[in-house]
């Protein structure tokens, strides 16, 4: 049994990037086929009006319409349209699409013609996911050991005995899986909390015999055998659902939760949507594959920036095509985001905390994301803020990072790459802004937040400019104080004692501890986030109740991970495994030396074929230092520019 497998490692694109010198062949992947597969549908044109009998829903906003619309979601047969004519909806309840029910449309009349109003302390936006999550999120749930190594651009994988996979629709054909594998500390893949298996992407089974896998798209990474990698179908997912043409509005939604969600999700798309005034996040998606937003707007939050808060997070999600959006506020990455494409993207209001501009392109904030493409993009920052560990082999290629606010003029940097970023590429960017003085690098013992700096590499925290004097060089043998390439983390000891099941003292063998650190402790059966309270010589208090959890028995040897607030040296193999090529940037005026094409040439793209219709008249390819970039603008910016001449 099969179907039908797109596996090409590489497109034209990428081949003509690798052999014209643009890109080593090791850092490019397929991006050509990232979004949704064959495109998005256009032939969709039977209708549910959920506005007539049988399902009647209000659309002035006076009453709850969510029965209604389920209720049509449950009627919908396969290609069918969950139609929403012009009108407020208020739903007191989310809208959901779940698992086993796919292929339909829900679809307005058009952004801020048809508007759902989550409203009350049950609301939510629209879910489209299953009920109760994947597989792959729970460790009795099956997993298959792949046997051997496996190389990247692999498709056939071998699972030793394929017969699991009999209790799956269609033994299994079909389903999204996971593939994982222990951390390479050689690279490294890493995470502050030691967490394991932090390397992963979503793929999806095309084929299988009795002893193998046949996936597509096909691996980006190789799998060695000595890293243990595993198979994880996810069991329950959603195909081919659409949300098109419609507002989803949060104002009086006071859920922290995105207003829209997508989740185990194989070609699904968000396209004309605009999201709005959430309490704290947009929209996401997640643990998905070949999934699409196009033509979106994403803006208003009704906090300003703190943790865990932003625009889009995409998150352990592959092939996915992020295009031509308007996305106000930031963009979050992370667990395992590979294999995405996110171009030609606006973004202005970006978020300001303590009076320091935050990034609007994060690329990495949870490990471990890899050969993501970042493409035709106009914002302020890109970053990769290694908060909770590593990424690697992201190509940010003919972007315009600004590095500009008109909010703040406080540390401004155009690319931040923190600790733990690994082979990334800065590949035909402008960087900068006409008009302002630009350093183009921060000075390795910190800085100024007044100054500007082009570039930022290597600084262990996401949002300030402060390392501890010191340096590793893991390439070299240099390794954080805070890290043991063996374990991946250098604080042992014991549980000396026990004052109660959340609270102890700890002897240290190795490694330090600061009061007011929250490690993650490791040992017996304890797997949790601890306080430290006072630290004496070799002692130091901890307290798991803040999380609920309970302490090993006395004697037991324990692992601590020091979290995000260690690993606090300059990190120089960052900027020692970034490629840089062809940037324009606004202190040199130019390209500087360093970085000249030579006889290379940059393509117009790396995804695409040529200029997309939606382009219209506008200038394509809009940036690099071969365009005039200046005169130039982007069709998301275009619109943005449009909404704030009409007020």
């Amino acid at each position: 049994m099969a179907l039908v497998c797109a596996a090409a490692v590489l497109c034209a694109a990428d081949v003509r990037a690798a052999e014209g010198g643009i890109l080593p062949p090791d850092r490019v992947a397929d991006w050509s086929r990232a979004g949704v597969p064959g495109g998005i549908p256009t032939d969709r044109d039977h209708l549910l009006d959920v506005t007539q009998e049988p399902y009647n829903a209000d659309n002035t906003g006076a009453a709850d319409a969510q029965p209604a619309i389920m209720k049509a979601i449950a009627d919908a047969a396969e290609n069918d349209v969950v139609y929403l004519p012009a009108g407020t909806y208020r739903i007191d309840r989310g809208i959901s699409v779940y698992g086993g029910k796919g292929r339909l449309t829900i679809r307005g009349d058009g952004q801020d013609r048809t508007i759902i109003r989550p409203t009350g302390p049950q609301s939510g936006g629209i879910s489209v996911k299953p009920a109760d999550g994947g597989d792959w999120w729970y460790a009795r749930r099956l997993k298959l050991d792949i046997a051997g190594s496996h190389a990247r651009g692999a498709t056939e994988l071998s699972v030793g005995d394929t017969t699991p996979l009999d209790a799956y629709p269609n033994g299994g054909v079909g389903q999204l899986c996971q593939i994982s594998l222990k951390n390479d500390l050689r690279l490294p893949v890493m995470t502050t909390a030691g967490f394991e298996y932090a390397r992963k992407y979503v793929t999806r089974i095309v084929g299988r015999t009795g002893t193998t896998v046949t996936i597509s798209p096909p691996l980006l990474f190789d799998l060695p055998q000595e890293l243990a990698p595993v198979l994880r179908p996810v069991g329950r997912y959603t195909e081919f659902v659409g949300i098109e043409d419609l507002t989803v509005d949060g104002v009086h939604c006071p859920s922290g939760n995105c207003l829209v969600n997508i989740g185990q999700a194989y070609g699904c798309w968000i396209r004309n949507v605009t999201v709005r005034n959430g309490e704290r996040r947009l929209l996401s998606i997640d643990g998905s594959l070949h999934c699409e937003m196009r033509h979106c707007n994403l803006y208003g939050r009704k906090v300003e920036a703190q943790p865990n808060s932003g625009g889009l997070f995409l998150t352990m999600s592959t092939a996915c095509l992020i295009e031509d959006n308007i996305l106000s506020p930031a963009t979050e990455m992370s667990g395992g985001a590979t294999g995405n494409v996110l171009a030609y993207n606006f973004c202005d209001d970006v978020g300001v905390q303590g009076n320091l501009l935050c990034a609007s392109l994060n690329a990495n904030h949870g490990a471990h994301n890899s050969f993501n493409l970042f493409e035709g993009n106009f914002m302020p920052r890109f970053q990769s803020d290694g908060y909770h560990g590593s990424a690697s082999h992201d190509t940010a290629f003919r972007n315009w990072f600004h590095g500009t606010s008109t909010r703040t003029t406080q540390y401004w940097i155009c690319v931040t790459l923190n600790r733990f970023s690994r082979d990334y590429s800065l590949v035909g960017n402008v960087l900068g802004r006409r008009g302002f003085d630009w350093l183009r690098e921060v000075e390795m013992e910190g800085f100024n937040y007044a100054k500007h700096f082009i570039c930022s590499f290597g600084y262990p925290n996401m949002g300030n400019g402060w390392c501890n004097g010191r340096t590793a060089q893991p390439s070299q043998g240099r390794y954080w104080a805070d890290w043991d390439p063996s374990v991946g983390t250098a604080i042992r000891g014991v549980l000396t004692e026990r004052t109660s099941d959340e609270t102890g003292v700890i002897t240290l063998t190795s490694g330090t501890l600061t009061p007011g650190q929250s490690p993650m402790l490791r040992g017996g059966q304890t797997q949790s986030w601890v306080r430290i309270g006072r630290v004496e010589g070799d002692t130091a208090e901890v307290d798991a109740r803040p999380w609920g959890a309970r302490l090993p028995r006395v004697n037991t040897e324990v692992l601590l991970f020091p979290g995000a607030g260690g690993f606090q040296e300059l990190d120089l193999d960052v900027a020692a495994t970034t490629l840089r090529k062809g940037n324009y940037n606004f202190h040199d005026g130019g390209v500087p030396p360093d970085e000249a094409l030579g006889d290379a040439v940059l393509p117009p793209s790396l995804y695409l074929d040529g200029k997309p219709d939606w382009f219209g008249d506008l200038a394509w390819p809009p940036f690099g230092p071969d365009t005039d970039f200046e005169d130039n603008t982007i069709p998301a910016q275009a619109r943005y520019e449009e909404i704030g001449m009409q007020g």
